[in-house]
């Protein structure tokens, strides 16, 4: 995993949302983050860690997501984009919101991954990160981001939790193989037990039985034949004997229904003629008598409506003349208004001055004091100036005395190194002689166990072919003493008589004999277990070599290290004695040189005291010497201002017209405010009045004038209706005299009640289709059974005799059927039970060797084997890098239990726990495991480029100790791994060039600077 970009905002310290660009950082291969305690960078990366699996290191599930947020934010964001070892690009973001009505209420807005795909941003529907980086968010805190608390945590697991984090991270549940057989053992019995289920269900199937059933069928199917010619027969009669049944019922039935439409064609003939009479009448007067109604409603609404005019018209008369006299009331004031506001404006004039008059008074008071605190700060500055000079001619006199510091310095790291290189080479020849020891004493441990020290190998592995070709061949027999003791056992089971329990057979003519092979089985069991004994003693007698061959290479590999070193230290001692070159120092007396350092160190510190309190001196002048040029240039503003306001004074009393300023003496600029704020809230009154009225006695014109417009209209609309309804009338007389009606109040009573003219004539018409239709139909049938008789009785007898014959054949044919149905399907149990014999027979063989694979890998054995493989592995790369950082004092190895364990060369090679290092030695021992699981995990995803970052431990270190650390991070850049570090160790910070360095600023939260 490679990050590319991280988004912060709201999260912990960081309250404004702050974007780390990582691609400078990772090009470097080697980047940090420094900066103070609580500053937020370990944030950063539970920020990371967070986005990616929705783990918090610090926060468990308590009130996560309200803890997590700054105090000061409604919005908590991560958005962090990152390379997985494919190469792929992904993006998780997360967002928590608070709620604006809770406080402590906050929840979950957005959470998503993203693949960049096709130049844009893909939705995955994944909840965490696991399937694209591989690892579970455990792990990955393992083995790419190692938080703070966990550094140690890999070589403090228990052997069941590192076992278990193996497995995972390298797959070696390919390796667990007990499940896998005993699945197939399991499944394969299982089907076994369901195979003796069903044929317990075939028990009574047989080719004897299929043979009945064929002979009961086909005699069945015989009967059935017979009986179904003679019912075709009788089907025959009985329809002809049918159709004519429903002949004479049809006629009774048509008969009936003509005499009953011959009444009702009396009635259609007289509805006939009243419509006749309702459409002529219809079409003379319906319209004529419509318009007499018209013209009467209309004549009543307008006559209303010009009532209501003339009402409207004279309330507005009335108040146009009110309107008129409120004006003319108003008149006197609105011809005086431009008096009215220019007193006004001599008021606000007559204000300012009272204003100006109160500020010069302030301003004279002002410039009292000030003039005072002018004088006392030029005193001031003064007295400082004269402090300074005399430290100034202090400080020049201890400079004359002072060394070089360049010539201690160099002096000092001289001495210092030659120390060093003595130390170290005294420390060199013993580690040289203990190592001698310990390989002497490794090399007598092979002869104790009787094995060449050279070739133990060879023999070892020999031992084991022989072994495993034994237990092969005690297996082979195993199973073949197995399978003869079973034939016995089925053959001690047949009996005359009874079915075979293999082939099912009732008939046993040659039943095989058999020997008894229990002894032999019991002879074979026991050779078994002592060859299993022995393979275990000589796997055990294996490791046990293996851990003295490992012991013996690391400590020749160390020995050799550390003669190159001895030769190396000795050289640079030499070289060392060479380049001392300064006078007044001897290279054999180091007391003296101590003696004239301290000396000089006195004198820095008393010139370093000086100096910082002529820092002050000066610090102190300055700021006196603002203090005195603020208060000339505010005394000088003030009397500026005084002048100022003299100027607008005399300005403002010319601009007075009406008002006299000696009549206001007495008043404050206050009391004139409230004056014009009165007056003009007067003018104002007065001007928004006469503007209402004006426009009221306008609209009140144009209204007048419309409504006696309209009411003209209404008078010329009624007299226009009125001729219209008498010519009308005289046009209904005239029609009337020409009708058979007596009067029209006859008329309007036939055509009140609405007819559907076309729905009756359509009625009329289908009336005399179907009277014509049902006529000619009792013709036909009468035509048709002519000379034909028909009896109910003889029909109700051939009835009888056709059901019961039908009936009959149903259950013939039903019978046929179930006959049939069950021939076949017993024909096809007969073959399902065939075959499930023969299926019976292999997975019974089947079990046989199944049974003997699942013993193979009992209890995770195998598992935990491949397990211990690889954890030794882990401490072969992981030593290389610890060898060097404990300078070859200590070294890592697993013990029997899968724990890893410390082995110490400085105490003869023993060994002790992981948990008795120290505070920097676990650290060392964490960070060389660190990098070897890192790596292993880097060569499994096949990733050109990996991840990996620290966020503690350094402080442990000592500067020797920080040196080496550098060193192999550095060197890791070669292993393309990029390797970030979180620390507030000075010396890193001037190591790393490429760096985030974090603050917290009070007001702003952490905020992030990118360096180098």
């Amino acid at each position: 995993m490679i990050p590319v970009k991280l988004t912060l905002e709201g999260v912990y310290s960081y309250q404004k949302q702050q974007t780390i660009d990582f691609t400078a950082l990772t090009d470097a291969g080697l980047f940090g983050i420094f900066g103070a305690v609580a500053s937020g960078k370990s944030t950063i990366l539970e920020a990371i860690s967070f986005s990616l699996y929705g783990d918090s290191e610090r926060m468990g599930g308590t009130n996560r997501n309200y803890n997590m947020m700054n105090l000061k934010s409604n919005r908590m964001y991560i958005d962090f984009e990152f390379l997985n070892y494919e190469n792929k690009k992904y993006r998780a973001v997360k967002e928590y919101r608070r709620n604006s009505k809770n406080f402590n209420d906050v929840k979950i807005h957005a959470a998503a991954f993203y693949e960049w795909k096709e130049e844009a941003w893909m939705p995955l529907e994944i909840d965490n990160a696991e399937p694209i980086i591989g690892l579970s968010g455990v792990n990955f805190k393992r083995t790419i981001i190692i938080p703070q608390g966990k550094f140690k945590e890999f070589i403090e697991l228990g052997g069941k939790d590192r076992t278990l984090m193996m497995k995972e991270i390298f797959n070696l549940y390919q390796y667990d193989l007990y499940n896998n057989a005993k699945g197939i053992y399991n499944a394969n019995e299982h089907e076994l037990n369901m195979l003796i289920g069903k044929l317990s269900g075939y028990e009574n199937i047989s080719e004897e039985a299929i043979n009945e059933k064929t002979k009961i069928y086909t005699d069945q199917k015989a009967t059935f034949d017979i009986k179904l010619e003679e019912h075709k027969k009788l089907n025959e009669a009985f329809e002809q004997l049918k159709q004519l049944n429903a002949d004479f019922n049809l006629l009774q039935q048509q008969n009936k229904k003509l005499v009953a439409e011959e009444e009702r064609k009396k009635e259609i003939e007289k509805t006939e003629k009243s419509l006749k009479l309702y459409v002529q009448t219809h079409q003379q007067f319906d319209e004529i008598l419509r318009l007499k109604h018209q013209l009467g409603v209309k004549l009543a609404y307008e006559n209303a409506n010009l009532n209501n005019i003339a009402k409207e018209l004279a309330v507005n008369k009335e108040k146009f003349a009110k309107t008129a006299e409120s004006l003319t009331t108003l008149k006197p004031f609105i011809d005086a208004i431009d008096t009215e506001k220019q007193e006004v404006v001599d008021l606000e004039l007559i204000s300012q001055i009272l204003t100006y008059r109160s500020a010069i008074k302030k301003g004279e008071e002002r410039t009292e004091k000030g003039r005072t605190v002018v004088d006392n700060l030029s005193k001031e500055v003064d007295t400082i100036t004269k402090e300074i000079n005399k430290v100034d001619i202090k400080v020049e006199e201890i400079k004359s005395k002072l060394i070089d510091a360049k010539t201690l310095t160099a002096v000092e790291l001289w001495f210092s190194a030659n120390n060093a290189l003595k130390k170290q080479l005294a420390d060199r020849s013993g580690k040289l002689t203990d190592i001698s020891k310990q390989i002497e004493t490794t090399d007598n441990k092979f002869e104790e166990l009787n094995y060449d020290k050279n070739s133990w190998k060879e023999a070892i592995e020999a031992q084991s072919k022989q072994l495993n070709e034994q237990v092969a061949k005690a297996n082979r027999q195993k199973t073949q003493l197995e399978v003869k003791q079973k034939i016995a056992q089925f053959a001690n089971e047949i009996h005359e008589g009874a079915a075979c329990p293999l082939c099912g057979s009732l008939e046993h003519p040659q039943v095989i004999e058999t020997e008894d092979v229990g002894a032999d089985i019991l002879d074979n069991k026991r050779q078994l277990e002592t060859l299993d004994k022995q393979l275990k003693l000589n796997t055990a007698t294996y490791l046990e070599l293996t851990k003295l061959q490992e012991t013996k290479n690391s400590y020749n590999k160390n020995r050799e290290s550390i003669e190159a070193e001895l030769k190396n230290i000795e050289e640079e001692l030499q070289k060392q004695v060479s380049q001392f070159v300064w006078d007044g120092f001897s290279a054999d007396d180091e007391a003296a040189f101590k003696i004239v350092k301290a000396e000089n160190d006195q004198l820095i510190v008393e010139k370093d005291k000086l100096e910082n309190l002529q820092k002050e001196n000066r610090r102190v002048l300055e700021e006196t010497s603002r203090k005195f040029t603020e208060a000339k240039e505010l005394l000088a503003k003030i009397e500026e201002e005084n002048r100022y306001n003299e100027t607008l004074i005399a300005s403002n009393s010319q601009q007075l017209k009406l008002l006299q300023l000696p009549d206001f003496e007495n008043k404050t600029s206050e009391t004139v405010n409230q004056i014009i704020s009165e007056q003009k809230q007067l003018i104002k009154t007065k001007q928004d009045e006469h503007a209402a009225l004006e426009k009221q006695k306008t609209d009140l014109l144009l209204l007048i004038s419309s409504q006696k417009a309209t009411k003209e209209a209404f008078e010329k609309q009624i007299a226009q209706l009125s001729r219209e309804e008498s010519e009308n009338s005289a046009l209904i007389e005239s029609k009337l005299a020409e009708s058979s009606f007596e009067s029209i109040e006859a008329i309007e009573q036939l055509l009140s009640h609405r007819r559907d003219v076309e729905a009756e004539r359509v009625l009329i018409e289908s009336f005399r289709i179907n009277y014509n239709t049902l006529k000619q139909s009792v013709e036909e049938l009468e035509k048709r059974l002519e000379g034909k008789s028909f009896s109910p009785e003889e029909f109700e007898e051939r009835k009888h005799e056709f059901e019961e014959s039908e009936e009959m054949i149903i259950n013939l044919r039903n019978k046929l059927t179930t006959l049939k149905n069950d021939l076949e399907r017993t024909e096809k149990e007969y073959q399902e039970k065939k075959e499930l014999l023969i299926e019976k027979e292999k997975l019974e063989n089947r079990k046989a060797n199944i049974s003997i694979l699942t013993q193979l890998f009992t209890a995770n054995g195998f598992v935990n084997y491949v397990s211990s493989i690889y954890l030794k592995n882990l401490c072969a790369i992981a030593n290389e890098r610890f060898h060097r950082l404990t300078k070859n004092q200590l070294s890592l190895q697993i013990n029997d239990k899968n724990e890893f364990e410390v082995v110490d060369y400085l105490n003869n090679g023993r060994t002790r726990s992981v948990k008795t290092l120290s505070g920097g030695q676990s650290f060392q021992v964490s960070l060389s495991l660190a990098l070897a699981l890192a790596e292993n995990v880097q060569g499994l995803t096949n990733s050109e480029k990996n991840f990996f970052f620290i966020d503690e431990g350094f402080g442990t270190q000592d500067a020797e100790s920080v040196d080496i650390v550098f060193e192999t991070l550095s060197n890791l850049q070669k292993g393309n791994r990029i390797v970030g570090i979180i620390s507030h160790v000075e010396e890193l910070q001037e190591r790393i060039p490429k760096a985030l360095f974090i603050k917290n600023d009070i007001d702003e939260g952490s905020l992030i600077e990118v360096v180098g």
